[in-house]
């Protein structure tokens, strides 16, 4: 799997906080905020994988393994 985080050019240590906590995740940091749509084109854009799968800040999956069932979904 491959973890991007668009930050859609916040004010606060998004960036600081994700490279800090999720080594793992390739930040993709936009000069302005182009809205949702916009943001998920950014990752999109950058993304190497076949399956895109989107996740917002003010959300989460109800299990851990809910990705490899996506995985196994689309296999």
């Amino acid at each position: 799997f491959e973890v991007l985080v668009v930050d859609n050019a916040s004010t606060d240590d998004t960036r600081a906080v994700v490279s800090r906590e999720f080594p793992q995740a390739r930040p993709i940091a936009l000069p302005e905020n182009r809205g949702v749509s916009g943001g998920r084109n950014a990752g999109v854009e950058e993304a190497r994988g076949d399956v895109c799968v989107f996740i917002d800040d003010d959300a989460y999956f109800p299990r851990a393994d809910t990705l490899m069932h996506v995985h196994r979904y689309f296999q």
